[in-house]
């Protein structure tokens, strides 16, 4: 039944409201223990999540054949006849779809997904079927958008009915199309994800160079046709450029629909359906991950205790780091905030040298005699005093460095420097 809501409910969330905010509250938080070498940490909350739209496919294997018409499946329960496109035609996204049925599906609605030549999902969603009447067939319209693939090639076009009780497949008519290859536009450069990266979410992504005006869409899309996208602002800095930082998590407070780990893509996109940049990465699976604590603080200043996973690493501690440095996950429903310097606040701090970037970098990090030496870049000088900020500040980067039992003291530094640093 989960697999039937993945791919009804969720797929018209897509087409709904795809790239806004669901509304969040509050989650329950659970007691974490704290290493030998630490004090009882805050309360803790596995790691929520930035608003996420998820499409997941139905799992059948698609029909080939060198056919010159739409190829439907014999079933029992009837026929869907795929009318347009035409078999062999180009299609570009959104493409439009139209047919027909001889019987009454599911809430009279059919999915369509479009996969490339590796049998890659695309793009995915429902199609309504507008019957007479309850119970009878009738024909089906609607456009469904896609991702492009990278070159142009051969693809398929499917239309099925997926079952209420397991969403198996029940009815299914294929089309053979032609796919274009995605025309990537310039000016954008993506810092995060690298092309090839391991990941976990929250997905880190950072680029460069958008339009003041643009709405960029961060999107990962994994082989089984899920998707998880989240709209990304864009921040003009003093120099005139436009930055967009994100942190990609799931945002529902049901389990997210099932993701296979191995090869995904991440792309940005604009709204209008322009490519701005896509590289090829590669989703962890949980063996191949670690949890670390990564502390950050709630609104009103109280300590959160977020459990992240990250790549299993030798440097398990700068790798926590790195995750504090890079925020916590978009619109958590935990309302999980960072003392530290953001994009925007970097971007236009009032101090900011041409050298500088649009992120806090940690440059070294050394355990030595129990003294853990943190040194970060000097973006990290656009915090903008105050001696609140300066203290939550230095808890969560003591506190996520504490959870080790080898770290007793933590020393903080800037550039190499540790003399005035951080001073309210």
């Amino acid at each position: 039944m989960r697999d039937i809501v993945a791919i009804f409910a969720l797929i018209a969330v897509t087409l709904a409201g795809c790239g806004r905010n669901a509304p969040t509250r509050p989650v329950s938080q659970q007691q974490v223990q704290p290493p030998a070498a630490t004090q009882t940490p805050p309360a803790t909350t596995q790691a929520p999540i930035p608003t996420g739209v998820a499409t997941q496919a139905a799992d059948q294997p698609t029909p080939t054949g060198a056919a010159i018409t739409s190829t439907p499946v014999p079933s029992a329960k009837g026929t869907i006849v795929i009318e347009q496109p035409a078999a062999g035609t180009a299609i570009s996204s959104p493409v439009l779809i139209r047919g027909s049925t001889d019987f009454w599906p599911f809430e009279a609605t059919l999915v369509a997904r479009v996969k490339d030549a590796q049998g890659n999902v695309l793009g995915m969603g429902p199609l309504m079927v507008q019957a007479p009447d309850i119970g009878q067939g009738g024909p089906f319209a609607g456009e469904l958008s896609f991702t492009p693939p990278a070159a142009p090639q051969d693809g398929t076009l499917e239309v099925f009915e997926a079952s209420a009780k397991d969403g198996s497949i029940v009815v299914i008519a294929s089309v053979p199309v032609k796919l274009g290859g995605a025309t990537i536009e310039s000016g954008v450069i993506l810092d995060a994800p690298a092309a090839n990266a391991d990941i976990t979410l929250p997905l880190h992504v950072a680029f460069r160079g958008a339009q003041a005006d643009a709405a960029v869409i961060a999107r990962l899309r994994w082989s089984n046709g899920s998707v998880l996208e989240q709209r990304v602002p864009v921040v003009i800095g003093t120099d005139g450029v436009g930055y967009g930082v994100a942190n990609l998590q799931w945002n529902t407070e049901s389990a997210p629909p099932p993701t296979p780990p191995g090869p995904a893509t991440f792309e940005l996109v604009r709204e209008d359906g322009a490519l701005l940049q896509r590289v090829p990465v590669n989703v962890l699976p949980e063996a191949a991950t670690q949890r670390v604590q990564v502390h950050w603080i709630s609104t009103d200043g109280q300590p959160i205790i977020f459990q992240q996973a990250v790549p299993r690493t030798p440097q398990i501690a700068t790798a926590a780091l790195n995750e504090l440095l890079n925020g916590p996950p978009d619109g958590n429903l935990a309302g999980a905030t960072t003392a530290l310097p953001t994009t925007q606040e970097i971007v236009t701090f009032a101090g900011r040298a041409s050298s500088w970037g649009y992120r806090v970098r940690l440059l070294k990090l050394t355990i030595t005699a129990g003294v853990a030496t943190a040194n970060f870049s000097q973006e990290l000088r656009a915090y903008g005093g105050g001696s609140a900020r300066v203290q939550a500040i230095r808890q969560q980067i003591e506190g996520t460095l504490r959870q080790f039992p080898s770290v007793q003291q933590v020393v903080i530094q800037i550039e190499g420097q540790s003399e005035g640093v951080l001073e309210p």
